[in-house]
C-alpha cells in the first residue's frame, strides 16, 4: 500500500536541476538605474551567456556577449557591479543573493550592497534574467568595521538602487572561431 507514495517520493527526490546554460538573443532588456522600478528600455546587450562554473560550488554565471557564438562573450559579470551569479536551483531556473562591503581608502564611507537575481524559464521558452541591486553609504563603518556581515545585517533596510530585467530566447550557439 505505501509502494506508490514512496515511488513518488524517490521521483521526486531524483528530479534533476534545470539546466539554463545557453547563448540567448536579448528580445528585451530593462535597466532602472536609481530604483526598482520598471526601467527604461536598453539596446545591449544583443546575446546573453548563462554558463555553469564552480568555484567550490556549482553556479550559473552571466555574460554579455556580441554574437551566438561563445568567443563573442565577455568574461565577466553582466549586469551588476558586484557580479550576478545564480547558486540556488529552483524549479523553473536558478537565483542567487550576494552581499559586499568596501572602501574606498581611509575615512571614507563603506558602501554596504546586497544583490539579487534570478534566471529563470518563461511559459513562452524564453529566459528572464532578473538583477535588482539594494545599496547604500554609511559613514559610520570605518576600516575594519566595513565588512560584507554588515551588508546581510541590513538587508531588509537597504534602498533599491538598480534593477534589470533581461529577457532572451535561446539559440543555437555558433561555433567558437
Amino acid at each position: 500500500m505505501g509502494y506508490p507514495l514512496a515511488a513518488g517520493l524517490l521521483l521526486v527526490a531524483c528530479a534533476e536541476d534545470p539546466d539554463i546554460s545557453g547563448i540567448f538573443r536579448t528580445t528585451s532588456h530593462l535597466v532602472d538605474d536609481d530604483s526598482c522600478g520598471t526601467g527604461e528600455p536598453a539596446a545591449d546587450p544583443a546575446y546573453f551567456r548563462l554558463r555553469m562554473e564552480n568555484f567550490f560550488v556549482d553556479f550559473y554565471a552571466l555574460a554579455s556577449c556580441d554574437g551566438p557564438s561563445p568567443d563573442t562573450c565577455d568574461g565577466g559579470s553582466l549586469l551588476s557591479l558586484f557580479g550576478a551569479t545564480f547558486v540556488e536551483p529552483g524549479d523553473d531556473g536558478w537565483t542567487g543573493e550576494s552581499f559586499a562591503a568596501s572602501s574606498v581608502g581611509v575615512g571614507t564611507p563603506c558602501l554596504l550592497a546586497h544583490v539579487t537575481s534570478a534566471a529563470t524559464w518563461q511559459s513562452d521558452g524564453t529566459m528572464q534574467v532578473e538583477i535588482s541591486v539594494y545599496s547604500t553609504e554609511d559613514a559610520t563603518l570605518i576600516g575594519e568595521a566595513c565588512k560584507f556581515a554588515a551588508a546581510e545585517a541590513r538587508q531588509d533596510e537597504l534602498p533599491c538602487t538598480a534593477h534589470e530585467l533581461l529577457v532572451g530566447e535561446k539559440v543555437a550557439e555558433a561555433p567558437a572561431q
